[in-house]
């Protein structure tokens, strides 16, 4: 069996035949929302000031972004592997615009780094055969702001297919962080997961049911702010403490220094000051991390991951972004009615940022 650089993608034919789904012979999809165009771009509060066009151009961007929709590959000839990821028989993996994102369908057009392949290029692995559909919601990166983004959304969708009537098990590699088990749980019971050894186990199925991001370029889908309201629901309290509306994310105890700013205690002490909590994501769980976000409607932080939990927090939530490396932070502003400011200056990885121009732009734009 040799490797190949090849990547397929096939034509979904639509089906309403719901009792059929899954078991079709040819491969076909429902569609449980329509396309929608993406929300109104709310301010950015220093357009003025900011001078680079491809950050204002970005932030106003709309598109029109595809709802729910269930892909099913009929199983024949095709390898579930790796973390996520499909195999025909000419060692081609299977990608899809509306399924996976644009940083991993590049990935899989590169043939995958090296790091995903595992069971899924392991001539020794062991197959394991299942005569029902299988469900697919997770792949690597097993990345916070990409779990958040890209695959919660899928595991909020997957309930819809229950209410429409379908039921099958889910496969995910046993090796996901622990904290993506929050993620996991909060909507899919134990009972419909089937947890496989991603770097030694391949499994063969019935069919392999796929589901849409809900997002387009990140240009989220107006349903996304559903699975933020039944994500806080079912949380409900999970702290006795009144958590403070006005919060700073620290990088400083993060183990990946990318985009840590130099003098990060400083900042710290500036924003504790005036009545802001100081939080460390990577200290918290996800659930509690929404449920932080989620009360929320001062937020400051470096451009990343962390940030990127400002989807929970609710309507008119202004938010500081030290820094900017793409879209994505507004296009969750977008999507949430929340206003947003830039702070460019010095935020690189490393430099160290004027406390002086901090206080002035957190003065100016978030009282």
């Amino acid at each position: 069996m040799t490797e190949t650089n090849g990547w397929f993608d096939i034509h979904f034919h639509p089906t309403d035949r719901l009792e059929d789904f899954g078991y079709l012979p040819e491969p076909h999809k429902i569609a449980y929302g329509n396309p929608l165009l993406s929300a109104p771009p709310p301010a950015i509060l220093n357009e003025d000031s900011i001078g680079d066009r491809t950050i204002i151009d970005s932030h106003h961007r709309r598109d029109f972004v595809p709802g729910i929709e269930y892909y099913c590959l009929p199983g024949k000839n095709l390898t579930l592997g790796s973390a996520g990821f499909i195999r025909n028989e000419s060692n081609d993996i299977f990608s899809n615009s509306n399924i996976y994102s644009t940083f991993v369908s590049g990935a899989i057009i590169d043939s995958l780094p090296q790091s995903w392949r595992g069971s899924i290029f392991n001539k020794s692995s062991e197959p394991v055969f299942h005569d029902e559909p299988i469900v697919i919601l997770i792949n690597y990166p097993f990345v916070y702001g990409h779990v958040l983004l890209e695959m919660f959304p899928k595991i909020y969708a997957y309930t819809k297919l229950q209410e429409i009537g379908i039921r099958f098990k889910v496969a995910i590699p046993k090796s996901i962080p622990i904290w993506m088990h929050d993620f996991v749980d909060l909507f899919i019971n134990k009972g419909d997961i089937i947890y496989y050894d991603h770097e030694n186990i391949v499994i063969k199925a019935r069919s392999f049911i796929m589901i849409s991001t809900l997002n387009r370029g990140y240009i989220f889908h107006p349903e996304m702010n559903c699975l933020v309201g039944e994500s806080i629901r079912k949380i409900k309290i999970i702290s006795q403490n009144e958590e403070n509306k006005k919060i700073y994310l620290s990088r400083r105890l993060a183990r990946a220094s990318e985009r840590a700013v130099e003098n990060e205690a400083e900042l710290e002490y500036f924003y504790s000051g005036i009545g802001y909590q100081i939080i460390y994501p990577e200290q918290l769980t996800p659930k509690e991390q929404i449920y932080i976000f989620s009360r929320a409607t001062r937020i400051v932080g470096v451009f990343g991951s962390g940030l990127h939990n400002t989807i929970f927090s609710p309507r008119g939530a202004k938010v500081l972004c030290i820094g900017w490396l793409n879209a994505i932070q507004s296009y969750i502003s977008n999507l949430r009615g929340h206003t947003i400011a830039y702070y460019l200056n010095g935020a690189e990885h490393g430099t160290k940022i004027d406390i002086r121009n901090i206080e002035r732009i957190t003065s100016q734009y978030l009282s």
